[in-house]
């Protein structure tokens, strides 16, 4: 599991701190296209401010943060860009001790309501002239929330082909989903509806069918809807990832000069050679009968080391299915993954 949004926005205070080519090619990577790096931010800060307001009754909190060394200086420019646009205050500390890591654990703790508890093992030491950090909270209700009594022991069949009980929740909805071709689809709203988890059900091997995704498959599935009434069955889960390192992940999808050992950012601060450059994420996202909760931090720093059938359609997802929550207005994925085993 990750949140694609916690990434983007780390890596969009990063392209604040990047020469001009990597910048360019960061903000094509982002966005698709070419842009200014104001463009860049200043969309994060409208989606960002978007999120907070577009439903009152859904708790998000976005924390942005940038964390530098007592023996060097932070580039003025590129602190004032990450202080406008992404609320993101900067803070000077020794990270070169363990005094460092309770700071930025504790930050971290405060920004997720509790549910991430560290960057940093206790002990451990950053070392390093600077880190920028991300993190997201979110809490939403469902707008018709699972029945608890009718929530029963069921079967659930891993990735591995291994059957296992869990705790299956029930419910119907009218219209939030249906079949495509291989597929099937049902949309669970939060709240005021404007965000929402669509979970989808391949008929074959979940990840062939994530291997598969494009933008273009990913709305229409979004925005799959049929007349049909849609008997819900979803187990209740947890899912995270703890330090996943996304740094092959990100050259892949066009971010491969962030981390070249040419690449400086010395508009951040002096010696932060791209080479050295992690970029690191964590994750966790409970759902029940009552809604979900999840948060997400993602940091930056640079270590040394078709037809859709009338009538009802049955939605059990008693084998691996694929989840996503975002909001409908902006089209923010705030977190995305694949439960393939309970």
């Amino acid at each position: 599991m990750v949140s694609p949004y916690s990434v983007s926005v780390c890596m969009s205070m990063l392209a604040e701190g990047s020469d001009d080519v990597v910048r360019a090619n960061m903000i094509k990577a982002l966005l698709g296209r070419e842009a200014t790096v104001d463009e860049l931010s200043e969309l994060m800060k409208l989606m960002s401010e978007s999120l907070v307001d577009v439903d009152n009754t859904v708790q998000f909190k976005e924390s942005n943060s940038v964390w530098y060394d007592n023996k060097v200086v932070i580039g003025g420019d590129f602190s004032k860009a990450v202080s406008r646009y992404f609320n993101a205050p900067s803070y000077q500390c020794d990270m070169y001790s363990d005094q460092s890591t309770r700071q930025i654990n504790d930050w971290v703790k405060d920004a997720t309501e509790n549910l991430i508890g560290k960057i940093f093992e206790e002990g451990a030491i950053p070392r390093t002239n600077a880190m920028l950090a991300n993190a997201v909270y979110f809490r939403g209700l469902w707008s018709e929330p699972f029945d608890v009594s009718l929530t029963s022991k069921a079967c659930f069949t891993n990735a591995s082909g291994k059957n296992v009980t869990v705790e299956m929740m029930s419910g119907q909805i009218d219209r939030n989903g249906g079949i495509a071709d291989g597929v099937k689809v049902v949309h669970l709203p939060y709240g005021n509806n404007a965000f929402s988890m669509t979970v989808i059900l391949p008929d074959g091997p979940v990840d062939e069918f994530v291997a598969s995704l494009t933008p273009e498959s990913w709305k229409k599935l979004r925005y799959l809807v049929s007349n049909s009434r849609i008997l819900v069955k979803i187990p209740r889960f947890t899912i995270g990832c703890d330090g996943l390192l996304l740094n092959d992940a990100l050259k892949s999808i066009g971010f491969e000069s962030n981390f070249a050992k040419g690449t400086s950012y010395d508009r951040i601060c002096d010696d932060l050679p791209g080479n050295l450059l992690k970029v690191r994420h964590s994750a966790i996202l409970k759902v029940d009968e009552a809604g979900s909760e999840a948060a997400a931090v993602t940091s930056a720093g640079w270590f040394s080391t078709q037809t859709n059938p009338d009538g009802t359609i049955d939605f059990t997802a008693d084998r691996p299915f694929i989840f996503v929550i975002d909001e409908i207005s902006t089209g923010a994925i705030l977190f995305a993954g694949v439960v393939n085993e309970m």
